[in-house]
């Protein structure tokens, strides 16, 4: 039973991050006017290209454990 319930938190979770970090690569790529407010998604310090390239691998990383969660 505990098991099943951190495989849920684990893919609850991991989905938030997806959801997040495909809204930084959004706003890296195209800078929406909607998303200056929010300093959340507008705080970068390095280039984008490689914030770019850390999201998509967060992204498919965080799928990949979707999918593992989802297969046990």
């Amino acid at each position: 039973m505990f098991k099943k319930i951190m495989d849920f938190n684990t893919i609850i979770l991991m989905s938030l991050s997806i959801i997040i970090h495909f809204f930084r690569i959004i706003y890296l790529l195209f800078k929406p006017r909607f998303m200056f407010k929010y300093e959340f998604f507008a705080n970068y310090t390095v280039s984008k290209s490689q914030l770019s390239v850390y999201y998509l691998l967060s992204i498919l990383v965080s799928y990949w454990i979707i999918l593992k969660k989802f297969r046990n």
